[in-house]
């Protein structure tokens, strides 16, 4: 079936399918003016822009692309950003699953969810930007790509996508100049709920680096106003800080290392990021086990 045809049935289904509820998107957070009327952009707008090379985004600077000049995110509106996680971290899988989802309570979606597997992300949810289809989980979802795309380039260029592998390239570039980072919970809700504990039990130990530890770490060592620097730049300032932590304990406790057992790690090295912790099958049926003997508290 090709795209026209395809799209009749989606419409055709809406028609039958419409009714409240089924927004899962709150669209309502963030008014049209405030992405259009940024004050503050006057003031670090530049007209150079530079290639897509992934060493530079710590120079702040925006990237020139097929629709238009990718702008970074300040930290005086990080706030904005931080709206739009949720869409960031949006996959194909999850509109399918919530689409599924719908179908096991309402069998109408059968033919809706069918036509949704066999295309892209980008043409479901273009399909659905009518006005017509208001209310519509949908629908609200292509809005908010719509206002994040506009806040990202400063001028309303979503519509310009040509593709969904495009719309992926688009998303990646956004999230990698701006260093953003989401884990999204896991889908088994058995790990999901042992992703949980292990995170309680970390915030129980202080283990957690909050965004106001960040904040104010940067705030008073790097002689820059965090909202003066870019997201890319605030969140590196902070790493290399670590990292001159790690140089000043590991070079102290080389001077007593008589068995020189120690290793100084260099400021200037490079900051590996942390794999994410994987439960393995064998780990989550072990303390299912250990959960279903009470002993589950005794190995916390």
């Amino acid at each position: 079936m090709n795209f026209l045809g395809w799209q009749c049935i989606l419409k055709l289904s809406m028609l039958l399918l419409r009714f409240d509820g089924l927004i899962i998107m709150d669209n309502n957070n963030i008014k049209n003016e405030v992405l259009i009327n940024n004050n503050y952009l006057d003031n670090i707008y530049m007209d150079d822009t530079i290639e897509n090379i992934e060493e530079f985004y710590i120079l702040g600077m925006p990237i020139q692309t097929r629709i238009g000049i990718l702008y970074p995110i300040y930290m005086s509106h990080y706030w904005i950003i931080d709206k739009y996680i949720y869409v960031l971290a949006l996959e194909k899988e999850d509109v399918l699953a919530h689409l599924g989802n719908l179908s096991k309570i309402n069998e109408d979606f059968d033919i809706l969810f069918d036509c949704a597997k066999a295309i892209g992300l980008y043409e479901l949810v273009c399909s659905f930007k009518s006005n017509e289809y208001e209310g519509f989980f949908l629908n609200d979802l292509y809005k908010q790509y719509k206002e994040l795309f506009e806040f990202c380039f400063r001028e309303d260029v979503f519509d310009k996508i040509q593709n969904s592998e495009e719309l992926e390239h688009y998303i990646g570039i956004i999230k990698g100049l701006n260093d953003i980072k989401y884990n999204k919970p896991n889908p088994n809700p058995e790990i999901a709920k042992f992703d949980m504990l292990e995170r309680q039990l970390q915030e129980a130990k202080g283990e957690i680096v909050t965004f106001e530890a960040m904040y104010t770490s940067n705030l008073i060592t790097s002689g820059v106003h965090p909202n003066k620097m870019t997201v890319y730049q605030f969140n590196k300032a902070f790493d290399r800080l670590g990292q001159f932590k790690n140089y000043e304990t590991t070079t102290l406790f080389k001077t007593v290392d008589v068995e020189n057992k120690i290793d100084i790690e260099l400021w200037y090295s490079e900051i590996k990021k942390k794999e994410p912790n994987i439960i393995t099958g064998e780990q989550l049926e072990y303390a299912s086990r250990l959960r279903d003997t009470g002993g589950l508290q005794e190995e916390l």
